[in-house]
């Protein structure tokens, strides 16, 4: 484990090359809405088919949720940096970051710098050399998801396969001509749509978590369980909307020989709680005020 000093809040950081702990995050994952993740292919009956398993049944790529659920906790972070609440930021990915220099994020030509950099000392002087630099190279959400080739995630996303009968039906549509407000001629298109009620299997492993990595999670399962996120397209005319129940948080302590051991032979986990009861305990231990146990949002803050 080696640590960064992140202004006044010390940040531990734990390498994929030993393990520290595993967590299961687990639930039911119910459209309340209907729902088209698209295959990017139509036939004879519509013009967009929804994505399939094997077998033919609608299923969640673990890619679809994974993008949401970072996406979302990158929106929330960048919102509590920007207000002072924190120092944990979020490079975007896509765009130069003012917060910092991350390797994740190869737009900014001081990133891509950055890599160049670490590359070839690694080249000269082997990866050992440059690795207690990886984590001042990152976000502190590529840390936690990883950057390209450079980084490995430390949580991983299963698709999200149907647990109940696989009911669709096709959504038909129009263009609307913005002069007159009616249909306009020829703009007529439909695509097939997950119907409301079916459920999913959610589950997803994560390794080696920090409790700076516990936070940006937590964050993340709020927008969750809160119904602020939307899965799959055409989400801004209704479809889309889920909610997850059931779920449930359960981890190892891989560094407690017996735990250890009992989870390798029996698949036991040492503990677990509900994922309502971790999201409350993580942020309330992070964001309250000092007064309630805050962590280091009042820290920043002063």
């Amino acid at each position: 484990m080696s640590a960064i000093a992140d202004q006044s809040v010390e940040i531990e950081f734990y390498g994929h090359d030993q393990a520290i702990n595993l967590y299961c995050f687990s639930g039911t994952l119910t459209l309340t809405h209907a729902m088209h993740i698209g295959s990017g292919r139509g036939d004879l009956t519509t013009d967009a088919l929804v994505v399939t398993d094997g077998a033919g049944k609608p299923i969640i790529p673990g890619s679809s949720f994974r993008g949401l659920f970072r996406s979302h906790i990158e929106r929330l972070l960048a919102g509590l940096n920007a207000a002072g609440v924190t120092t944990l930021w979020a490079c975007q990915l896509y765009d130069a970051s003012p917060l910092g220099i991350c390797i994740g994020n190869q737009v900014n030509q001081e990133s891509k710098d950055k890599l160049k950099e670490l590359v070839n000392r690694a080249k000269t002087s082997g990866l050992p050399a440059i690795w207690n630099d990886l984590p001042k190279a990152l976000c502190s959400v590529c840390q936690l998801f990883g950057a390209s080739a450079v980084w490995a995630s430390k949580i991983k996303f299963s698709d999200l396969n149907l647990l109940n009968e696989p009911l669709t039906q096709i959504r038909h549509g129009v263009g609307i001509h913005r002069d007159s407000g009616t249909a306009a001629p020829g703009v007529k298109y439909d695509k097939l749509v997950v119907e409301a009620g079916r459920e999913f299997k959610f589950e997803a492993i994560a390794e080696n978590l920090t409790e700076q990595d516990k936070r940006l999670l937590a964050l993340g399962f709020q927008a969750i369980l809160n119904g602020t996120a939307a899965l799959g397209g055409s989400t801004g005319r209704g479809l889309g909307d889920f909610a997850l129940t059931g779920g449930d948080v359960s981890w190892v302590d891989c560094k407690n020989k017996s735990d250890l051991v009992n989870y390798l032979l029996k698949k036991e986990y040492s503990g677990s709680q509900s994922l309502d009861d971790f999201v409350n305990e993580t942020l309330n231990t992070w964001l309250a005020p000092q007064e309630n146990g805050g962590g280091d949002a009042q820290t920043a803050a002063e």
